[in-house]
């Protein structure tokens, strides 16, 4: 697997539509694809962003609770899609069920934040 090249053209949180998600049958691309629509290393500096997604996934595996602020969600997606594409490998079972938990979760904050906006 060849590593997407960033940039991949960034969405805002407020311009991200959920019907355009990806879906747990699509393909890896997609999710690193969508992942990389968010730069966390540009949002909260490359160690910062490290910490933060090293520390979310240790709290899933070990309680599957995730982050609740959406660009830190964001970030641990971006971070694990760079994980991953490093590693010119597909996740592992519990590497997908993490990254789809994440990707299931920003589409959660997105919809309440739209549902409260009147969207």
């Amino acid at each position: 697997m060849e590593p997407l090249q960033l940039p991949v053209t960034p969405i805002s949180n407020q311009d991200l539509d959920p019907e355009t998600f990806p879906h747990k049958r699509d393909p890896f691309d997609t999710v690193v694809t969508f992942a990389y629509t968010f730069d966390g290393y540009a949002h909260y500096g490359m160690e910062q962003c490290a910490a933060l997604a090293n520390n979310a996934l240790s709290t899933f595996y070990h309680s599957n609770v995730l982050p609740t602020n959406l660009d830190t969600l964001r970030a641990c997606l971006f971070f694990e899609a760079r994980r991953w594409t490093l590693y010119k490998q597909e996740p592992d079972n519990k590497g997908l069920i993490y990254m789809h938990a994440l990707i299931d979760r920003i589409k959660k904050k997105v919809q309440e934040v739209q549902q409260n906006a009147g969207i």
